[in-house]
């Protein structure tokens, strides 16, 4: 790898597998070496036989790192994987050359508490298809479900491949997480990109905002008319942001 191209390392969310960021690796790959990987009890990585917490995550993307001779990398996660990127920024500070934190949650209210813990319950007592309705509809804008059928299709059947223990685990940890990072943003010190969907209602773009405001060197992107799955809806408007972060 040249001096004069970094490596990129993408971080998916919880439910779906590095798949997410097909849209991203050709666009990316003329500007940088990118790696994409499954999180522990997604796609083809299973989950370890033992409980996990969010630091798991965390060491699983240091031991990617380590495994591809990277001390740094600009590291970009969506939705849980900005969630795991949180983390991971403030516990090695010194493995993160740029950040990019797109579509995730920071600082929930209790009523947003209320409601993701009400869908982990549903997902607990009758199993995680029972809300995955509900989530293509956060998830994708309905004009854009209509208009790209095969998407939203590729995505019911990503979500109902997972095996229900691996995910419900995932699911659980990003809905209780949020304390191990909350109040910590500011330790980040190196150039950070926010991302959000402007009509994503779970990870808001108040979420986003606040986010850049506690990190020192942050920018805002709020892309307009967009919900939650901004790799695959807004790709063409995520690729030309990254790069153009990237390359500043």
């Amino acid at each position: 790898m040249s001096a004069d191209k970094p490596a990129i390392i993408f971080l998916h969310g919880v439910g779906l597998d590095k798949t997410c960021w097909d849209a991203q690796v050709p666009a990316l790959s003329s500007h940088a070496r990118v790696i994409t990987y499954d999180l522990l009890g997604h796609g083809d990585c299973r989950k370890p036989d033992r409980d996990l917490t969010l630091h798991d995550y965390v060491e699983q993307l240091r031991e990617v790192m380590d495994a591809a001779g990277l001390e740094k990398a600009v590291l970009v996660g969506f939705s849980f994987g900005g969630l795991t990127l949180q983390l991971f920024a403030t516990t090695y500070p010194e493995r993160v050359e740029k950040l990019v934190i797109m579509g995730a949650v920071y600082r929930r209210t209790p009523e947003q508490i209320a409601a993701v813990a009400g869908r982990l319950e549903t997902a607990e007592r009758d199993g995680p298809e029972a809300i995955i309705s509900a989530a293509l509809a956060r998830w994708y804008a309905p004009d854009y479900q209509a208009a790209h059928p095969e998407v939203v299709e590729a995505t019911t059947t990503r979500l109902k491949s997972n095996i229900p223990h691996e995910f419900l685990t995932a699911y659980r940890i990003f809905i209780t997480s949020d304390h191990l990072v909350t109040g910590k943003l500011e330790q980040i010190k190196v150039p950070t990109l926010v991302i959000a969907g402007e009509l994503d209602p779970g990870s808001t773009p108040a979420m986003a905002e606040t986010m850049a405001s506690e990190i020192p060197d942050a920018r805002l992107c709020i892309v307009p008319g967009a919900r939650h799955m901004l790799p695959v809806e807004s790709a063409d408007a995520v690729n030309q942001t990254l790069i153009e972060f990237l390359n500043d």
